[in-house]
């Protein structure tokens, strides 16, 4: 899948062939025409390529990992997404932009393996590493393997709503055919991460959520029909009886939320708010329940003062 809306898919977006994204041109961009577009001032950056790298949580370069860079340009703003290519045996890639996609205002990578076991993630990207019309992310990108769900929910009624038992203490609540997947849940993966070590080993996102505790990285990315997914979290992280806190889900393809509110690609927004239970072992949605209708990355942080 390529088309991907980068600030809202309810947007028009436009998504180049494969040629657009092919490498750029072994030692660097060879003949490529360096002058920016005039235009290309202001809030807008040029840039000609994009080279980085992926690597696992443990440090191992990804090979075939898809790299896919969605760019919101300037000052048309229209939305682009190229087709994503793949790694090399050392995790890195190359894209050569397209030129109507050169005057960037804002972009956003998301990077996966299709087949395998990590979750998909979707990064902010900083525009102010810009090597002579080069975009050089200096810091790899990182996918989280994740671990099978075991056991597997019976899947003998796809119209059922069972139990799934994630990692680390999320439990969610919702029937096969709510996912489209026929009552296959051999699909499903998930991993709790730590996000409170000062050693540990955060998604890309992580930075940008001031009181992260913990994020689950769920496999399938999925959306999920109506009323969406049940979220129980067993555990109280560390924290008092009645201390408030938030569920917050990861943008990604098309993702809404229950009241149909868009949430943009690499964005964050609050799923429910709740409290940690009176024994602390658990913590649960305050009030009226919103559904889970995406699946991607799931972060529990402590609430915000009002």
């Amino acid at each position: 899948m390529v088309a991907a809306g980068l600030l809202g898919c309810q947007d028009e977006v436009v998504v180049r062939n494969a040629d657009a994204a092919r490498p750029a041109p072994e030692g660097g961009l060879g003949d490529v025409d360096r002058t920016p577009d005039p235009a290309c001032r202001g809030e807008g950056r040029w840039i000609l390529a994009a080279t980085g790298a992926v690597v696992s949580d443990d440090g191992h370069p990804v090979q075939n990992a898809r790299v896919q860079l969605c760019v919101r340009t300037h000052p048309d703003e229209r939305l682009i997404c190229l087709p994503p290519p793949a790694t090399d045996a050392e995790g890195r890639y190359e894209i050569l932009v397209p030129p109507e996609a050169r005057c960037m205002r804002r972009a956003v990578m998301r990077v996966l393996v299709s087949g395998a076991p990590y979750a998909t993630t979707y990064c902010p990207v900083a525009l102010d590493d810009v090597v002579d019309a080069v975009l050089v992310t200096r810091r790899p990108w990182v996918l989280f393997s994740l671990r099978p769900v075991d056991p597997l929910p019976p899947s003998d009624d796809p119209e059922a709503m069972q139990d799934v038992v994630l990692d680390g203490g999320l439990r969610l609540t919702l029937a096969p055919s709510m996912l489209g997947l026929g009552g296959d849940w051999s699909q499903w993966a998930s991993r709790r991460i730590d996000l409170s070590a000062a050693n540990a080993v955060r998604p890309c996102f992580a930075d940008r959520v001031p009181g992260a505790l913990v994020a689950w990285g769920l496999r399938p990315e999925a959306s999920v029909d109506a009323p969406g997914a049940r979220v129980r979290i067993e555990g109280g992280f560390g924290l008092g009886a009645g201390s408030p806190v938030e569920l917050m889900l990861l943008g990604g393809l098309d993702t809404r939320l229950a009241d149909g509110t868009v949430v943009e690609e690499a964005e964050l927004a609050t799923v429910w708010t709740g409290r940690v239970a009176a024994d602390g072992r658990s913590i649960n949605p305050s009030g009226s329940e919103t559904g889970l209708t995406y699946l991607s990355w799931l972060v529990l942080r402590r609430a915000p003062p009002p």
